[in-house]
């Protein structure tokens, strides 16, 4: 049978069925190692992730730790916020004279798991003390952060008296617990 065609047809079959020998010979060993070789390749990016993993996981729970600490939401002491802004208030007002006039009751607002508590203390005296008083509440950021001073001079009209009345706003933001 292969006797009978000529030279260009037995060429054209030896290439038809070579053509069919590399695609059988395709889709039986190369595609699979083509594959194979594909998930080597992701298997080595995953292992190139999980190797500086510690690290990383280190590095960002110093971050968190950092950006806690600036903002006050870590909870190193027992004591609620409105207590350590008392006693840090009553001590420095005995020292420089000044006159604790009230703290209110604390604001809360809860979002997004984390609750802001907003304190308000109101003090009376000299400029310069009282300005001492915010910068040493700035320095203190376990206590909150200062939001706002507001600065007033109220005038007693029965003995015509004018002092100076400072209006601090102390917030703090606290995890919620689960």
């Amino acid at each position: 049978m292969l006797n009978n065609l000529t030279y260009q047809k037995k060429v054209q079959l030896l290439l038809l069925f070579a053509a069919l020998f590399a695609i059988i010979a395709y889709y039986m060993a190369v595609k699979k190692t083509f594959l194979v070789y594909a998930e080597y390749k992701d298997a080595n990016k995953k292992m190139e992730l999980v190797e500086n993993a510690p690290q990383k996981i280190s590095q960002l729970e110093a971050e968190l730790k950092k950006f806690e600490s600036i903002i006050g939401t870590s909870d190193s002491s027992t004591k609620n916020t409105r207590q350590l802004i008392l006693e840090k208030t009553s001590s420095y007002c005995k020292e420089n004279n000044i006159v604790l006039k009230e703290i209110l009751q604390p604001v809360s607002t809860e979002q997004n798991g984390y609750n802001l508590e907003s304190n308000i203390v109101i003090l009376e005296g000299g400029f310069s003390k009282l300005l001492n008083y915010v910068y040493i509440m700035e320095k203190n950021k376990s206590i909150g952060k200062i939001s706002s001073v507001k600065f007033s001079i109220n005038q007693n009209l029965l003995t015509n008296n004018k002092k100076l009345q400072s209006t601090i706003y102390i917030q703090k933001i606290n995890k919620n617990k689960l």
